[in-house]
């Protein structure tokens, strides 16, 4: 397949390695208008960036409502609920623990941390062994539930033998949660171009890291009728090839929202 030539659209491309997409023309036109070495380091760099494009492409056409989030969520936190309670009901069965504490350290092949440690490391002796497996299933429960944004309900309480119901809060509470949600709701969509913004976020260290020029949009001029940015140039030269459909005006746009969010954290 001639690299040059793919059709528009990172789905024309499925098929095709990043690692295949950079070849040696692209990459060192990359690294000449980027200010870049044009080493390897430069070239890990852009397939790690259009790796994370391609994610961002498969990512946004796979995206669910959010109804479907929130049951994905609620199930999880029940599940990791359900595994705490049944930690916790082997502390009434004597013996069962010192059993499976020896079972797991004879186990032969566990899956290691970066420093080494395994699940044999992580366990305590003879009794309630699994404690600190617990308080980590409290933890990420919480967090589970928290990230699951339901519409918000009034607090009330059902009035007795026919009675007005009683608010638990008041207008001015509700409309707050109300605002909560809906900013919650729209920062869970996706942006129209969520691949793009993927690959800058990627790249930005490295660039910043290593490139003379800033990680900016630049600056709008008159005479040459569009922003002078290598960060621009540079991106649109990688676009020409993954997706040739993106305008430069949307390779603009978004540089500057990604700069925006990345500033706010």
């Amino acid at each position: 397949m001639d690299i040059e030539t793919i059709t528009p659209g990172w789905v024309d491309a499925v098929d095709v390695e990043a690692d295949d997409l950079v070849t040696p023309d692209l990459h060192e036109s990359f690294a000449s208008i980027a200010g870049l070495p044009k080493d390897d380091a430069t070239k890990v760099a852009l397939v790690g960036a259009l790796d994370a494009f391609r994610s961002g492409y498969f990512d946004l056409d796979a995206l669910r409502s959010e109804s479907d989030d929130n049951k994905a969520l609620e199930a999880a936190a029940d599940s990791a609920g359900a595994l705490y309670d049944a930690l916790l009901a082997l502390l009434e069965y004597p013996g069962v623990e010192g059993r499976l504490e020896q079972t797991i350290q004879d186990f032969p092949r566990f899956y290691e941390f970066e420093d080494g440690r395994t699940l044999k490391d992580l366990i305590g002796t003879r009794q309630n062994i699994f404690m600190v497996y617990r308080e980590l299933l409290v933890d990420l429960q919480a967090c589970l539930e928290m990230t699951s944004n339901r519409k918000p309900k009034r607090k009330v309480l059902e009035g007795l033998d026919g009675e007005e119901p009683i608010k638990l809060e008041t207008d001015e509470g509700f409309s707050e949660r109300m605002r909560e949600w809906r900013a919650r709701s729209k920062a869970r969509a996706l942006p129209k171009d969520h691949a793009l913004h993927e690959f800058l976020r990627t790249l930005r260290p490295y660039w910043e890291a290593n490139s003379p020029h800033p990680f900016t949009e630049g600056m709008y001029f008159k005479v040459a009728n569009q922003t002078i940015s290598n960060l621009v140039d540079a991106v649109e030269r990688v676009m020409a090839v993954v997706s040739p459909d993106i305008k430069r005006s949307q390779i603009v746009t978004a540089i500057r929202e990604v700069r925006a969010t990345q500033s706010q954290k």
